[in-house]
């Protein structure tokens, strides 16, 4: 688009550098247009991060208390075993 402007700038005699100059507004312009529709977007899209970063946090602690758990249970049934077997003999 940027070229097309240009050429057609020129080609009704527009100078070089006030081609130039109307081209980059223009771009300038575009870019703040796209930075200000997309805001909200990239504001939820930060906040939705940190949320799932959250939910993550939890999920690992959880399955910390849970293999913490099986632990102590898979301990409890050998300590049982080997006390069952200490008691028969």
């Amino acid at each position: 688009m940027q070229i097309d402007l240009y050429q057609t700038l020129k080609s009704i005699n527009v100078s070089d550098d006030q081609a130039k100059l109307v081209v980059k507004s223009l771009e300038e312009y575009i870019g703040h247009m796209i930075a200000e529709s997309t805001k909200p977007l990239q504001d939820k899209l930060d906040s939705t991060k940190v949320e799932l970063g959250a939910k993550i946090d939890a999920v690992q602690g959880q399955m910390r208390f849970q293999t913490a758990m099986i632990g102590l249970i898979g301990f409890a049934m050998t300590a049982i075993g080997v006390a069952a077997t200490l008691l028969k003999h």
